[in-house]
């Protein structure tokens, strides 16, 4: 069974999601069942040359390298995204603007937080936190313990140059990566 693992290129770990598929081979109900992983993965914009190489980590530490072929694309943008119910509207930001990113579980705190109650000064993760979008490292300006809601961090970061798409936000705390959401970068 696939485990967790880590993508890194350049030595940046990459927003991943492990798929787990069943498959018949022959069709039928006795037919021949199997299990396919499949990682995928959002790499960076900024990559050049006609290849990458990608580093795979699993779970025990084991590592292999992955040589990739690059293709440059050009990213196609809609500005008529479609809305309704079951489309909530997108998180728009340009590049340099601040995201927000409110999150619990980043472990403990500089000092300690109050207990079961909102923080009153400025109280910080103890571990250290990146940020990335799209891949791609986002600068930190801040992440503090709310003032108004109990447990939760907001994590302010500035969007980093990267080409106008839909980006996955994930941020790595204490080593540790979280993918967070998505981001829609214009302009």
């Amino acid at each position: 069974m696939l485990g967790a693992c880590t993508l890194r290129v350049n030595g940046s770990p990459l927003p991943i999601q492990l798929i787990q598929s069943i498959t018949n081979s022959y069709g039928g109900l006795r037919g021949s069942y199997g299990i396919t992983y499949f990682i995928t993965a959002q790499l960076p914009y900024d990559l050049e040359g006609p290849s990458t190489a990608v580093e795979i980590e699993d779970s025990l530490g084991k590592r292999n390298t992955l040589t990739l072929k690059l293709k440059p694309a050009v990213p196609e943008f809609k500005d008529d995204l479609p809305t309704g119910p079951s489309y909530p509207p997108a998180l728009l930001r340009r590049t340099g603007e601040e995201l927000i990113v409110r999150l619990s579980g980043l472990g403990q705190t500089t000092i300690p937080a109050p207990w079961g109650d909102v923080a009153t000064i400025p109280i910080e993760p103890a571990a250290p936190i990146e940020a990335f979008v799209g891949g791609k490292k986002a600068k930190i300006l801040s992440v503090e313990l709310s003032t108004t809601e109990v447990g939760i961090f907001n994590v302010h970061m500035q969007i980093p140059e990267i080409a106008r798409d839909l980006h996955t936000v994930s941020i790595r705390a204490g080593g540790t990566l979280i993918a967070t959401g998505f981001v829609t970068v214009v302009e």
